[in-house]
């Protein structure tokens, strides 16, 4: 099982079942705090002090949204997600070997 690292980052989680992406902050100081959504029906952001890139994560929220509305699927964009078995740590998703590199929103992670 893997430790969930809560070092500052923002996790960006893709919703499968929902169809929903979700920006969550991993936070030293409050644990999981979630800064934005996106689904089909519209989208959120919060301000959060301490949270770097607050804009960016407004534009793609905004373009998720659009996205989402118009019936597309977004796993793409997802750099975490929640580890298997219990589905409660986030942690990111191992970088996939291709001869196309690394993919874009990927870590790579030391086995």
């Amino acid at each position: 099982m893997t430790a969930q690292v809560l070092d500052g980052s923002v996790a960006v989680l893709w919703g499968s079942a929902a169809k929903e992406v979700n920006w969550i902050h991993l936070s030293p100081k409050n644990g999981r705090v979630s800064i934005a959504r996106a689904h089909a029906d519209g989208f959120w952001v919060r301000d959060i002090p301490g949270v770097d890139g607050i804009e960016r994560i407004s534009r793609e929220a905004r373009d998720a949204w659009m996205r989402l509305r118009d019936g597309e699927d977004l796993p793409g964009m997802a750099t975490h997600r929640l580890a298997p078995p219990q589905m409660q740590i986030v942690e990111p998703i191992p970088m996939v070997q291709s001869s196309a590199g690394q993919l874009p929103g990927q870590t790579e992670l030391e086995l």
